[in-house]
């Protein structure tokens, strides 16, 4: 097994990564030395993707209080277009 040496490029493979650690472990087929690489890989994979879904996270909380802040014109007053 390759050591886990680069960010993985997106949530979904970080996600996929992780979730097939868990199951190479759960199997337990695995040698000793082989189950402590893969834990390590897995608390990795685990890191990145708590980061992402922090970072995204803090871009939706930016959003909203951007939303929350612009001024929004009472209902039923839409402007009106020049017909033609």
């Amino acid at each position: 097994m390759e050591p886990e040496t680069r960010d993985e490029s997106s949530f979904e493979l970080a996600l996929a990564g992780l979730e097939e650690v868990v199951k190479k472990l759960e199997e337990g087929r695995v040698s000793l030395e082989e189950a402590v690489a893969l834990y390590e890989k897995g608390s990795h994979l685990r890191k990145c993707c708590a980061e992402k879904l922090q970072k995204a996270q803090m871009k939706i909380d930016k959003i909203v209080e951007q939303e929350a802040a612009a001024p929004t014109p009472p209902e039923g007053d839409v402007p009106s277009l020049p017909l033609e």
